[in-house]
């Protein structure tokens, strides 16, 4: 998706040990530029829950279609093909990662028209913020 690692740290010697390591990623040249996503790998863990409270993780991108295609390239397996919501007049396209999480890809375009009309409460708000 075209993302740029921030910052890396392993937590082997936190205190208690922890035996994390953390990947902040970003699409800005630093973790300030942009919004970032904070991603958690857990060492010597056989199965973890993915929990109830988790729908989605939205990315935005310029191209819906083409995103879909070069990461079906690369092996990924869509459950919802590029297209538009009526509802909401935005192109999505949805899949599952590797441990059963959706991920949706939003028209970047369409997301800010849909925050522009949106009321200044809620959850829109908050992804705009």
């Amino acid at each position: 998706l075209g993302m740029k690692l921030h910052q890396k740290r392993a937590h082997l010697l936190d205190e208690p040990f922890d035996t994390r390591l953390t990947a902040i990623m970003g699409f800005g040249e630093n973790e300030h530029d942009s919004g970032n996503i904070e991603l958690i790998y857990v060492y010597n863990t056989k199965e973890l829950d993915l929990g109830e409270r988790f729908r989605q993780l939205s990315v935005s991108t310029k191209n819906v279609t083409a995103a879909v295609e070069r990461m079906t390239e690369d092996g990924y397996r869509f459950f919802k093909e590029p297209a538009k919501l009526d509802a909401i007049d935005t192109e999505v396209a949805a899949l599952r990662d590797p441990d059963g999480y959706v991920v949706v890809l939003v028209k970047e375009e369409d997301f800010m028209n849909e925050i522009a009309q949106a009321p200044s409460h809620g959850a829109a708000a908050v992804a705009a913020g």
